[in-house]
């Protein structure tokens, strides 16, 4: 994000700096990004950061049939 801002484009860097204020303390907390809410713009932006903390989770329990009852 930082390599961007600096390249030459201000309302890029603008517009990053200000998704950087909503995204580093979800993170700084370790929060998933999935659980802000966001406009869509900002979740095109997220998403082309490929961030493991967009994706859904699914959780996984091996247990014996005798412990579903």
């Amino acid at each position: 994000m930082v390599r961007t801002a600096k390249s030459g484009d201000k309302r890029s860097g603008r517009t990053k700096t200000a998704l950087e204020t909503k995204l580093l303390p979800q993170l700084n907390e370790a929060q998933p990004v999935r659980a802000l809410t966001l406009d869509a713009n900002d979740w095109a932006r997220v998403k082309t950061l490929h961030l493991l903390t967009t994706k859904p989770t699914m959780y996984i329990a091996n247990v014996a049939e005798d412990g579903l009852r």
